[in-house]
């Protein structure tokens, strides 16, 4: 018999952890989203925290067989199951309807229900519960790790670390308001939440690489998440400081990342984005997750 019940903060944080890696199929075919999109989601600054309790599990004899999730943008959710359990998927639609929609622009409830390209079924399923295919899609792509990568080039003055070997969180600051073109200095209020994300059990101060500058400012960052089960990267997010674009040193922080997944084991890296800017590094779409949405 399959029952629900609500999400524990503190006991199944890494119950879903393990149940998405569980769920993982090669170059995602499972249509989940992977385990460290869920992580980078719960530690997110914006994540309100008061919903977490709203998330509900679905076990049977004991197994999680099917979650709720949901990502760092308001109203954003994905439906996660086993394969044999996706009969759940429109009971699980109604109870994010009832408990997971937030309020969007206008004050109205809203849900955004993120669907693999190939699962026409659940597709069909939203389009007859009233959802609409609105212009939110996001396309998945991927990237091989070369065996070995040559060694890096940097304009004179610049360093490759690690947050192992540096971590200054107002640096971090910096170069992430900077680096996603909000104006002015970088407010002081955000650094609860840059601390708050490095606080993740899964975080990886190692894999997480900073471009610093001659001045020890950070000109890039990349943020690195490794599934260990299933052996590959998951790189989010890129920033890099406007003044030092046009230098290679996002590529270069995104490319010192993956070598040291690829000294991990792994042999792939995702990223939930398809810019030219990844594409110039070698990612390419694997497929989109559509986007319906519903006011409700």
């Amino acid at each position: 018999m399959t029952t629900h019940r609500k999400f524990d903060p503190t006991h199944d944080f890494e119950k879903v952890n393990q149940f998405l890696r569980d769920c993982y199929e090669p170059q995602n075919a499972d249509g989940n989203w992977i385990q460290p999109i869920w992580d980078y989601s719960y530690y997110h600054g914006n994540t309100d925290l008061e919903s977490l309790s709203n998330i509900s599990v679905w076990e049977n004899q004991g197994q999680m067989v099917a979650v709720t999730v949901f990502g760092t943008d308001a109203n954003d959710v994905c439906l996660c199951t086993l394969n044999s359990f996706q009969s759940l998927k429109p009971e699980m639609l109604e109870y994010a309807e009832q408990n997971l929609a937030r309020p969007d622009a206008e004050g109205n409830g809203a849900l955004n229900v993120f669907v693999h390209e190939s699962n026409i079924e659940l597709s069909e399923i939203l389009r007859g519960a009233g959802y609409d295919r609105r212009e939110c899609d996001r396309t998945f792509s991927h990237c091989d790790i070369p065996p070995s990568t040559a060694e890096t080039i940097l304009p004179d003055g610049f360093e490759l670390k690690s947050l192992e070997e540096d971590n200054d969180i107002r640096k971090i600051n910096k170069v992430m308001w900077r680096g996603f073109n909000h104006p002015g200095e970088p407010p002081d209020d955000h650094l609860p939440s840059r601390r708050r994300m490095q606080s993740s059990p899964n975080f990886r101060f190692d894999l997480t690489t900073v471009a610093v500058a001659p001045n020890g400012d950070y000109a890039s960052f990349c943020g690195m998440w490794y599934d260990t089960d299933n052996r590959f990267g998951y790189v989010e997010p890129v920033a890099t400081d406007p003044d030092d674009r046009r230098q290679g040193l996002g590529k270069a922080t995104v490319m010192e990342s993956m070598r040291k997944c690829r000294l991990l084991g792994a042999e792939v890296a995702y990223v939930w984005s398809d810019t030219p800017f990844y594409r110039s590094i070698g990612f390419g779409p694997l497929y989109k997750h559509h986007c319906w949405t519903k006011s409700v």
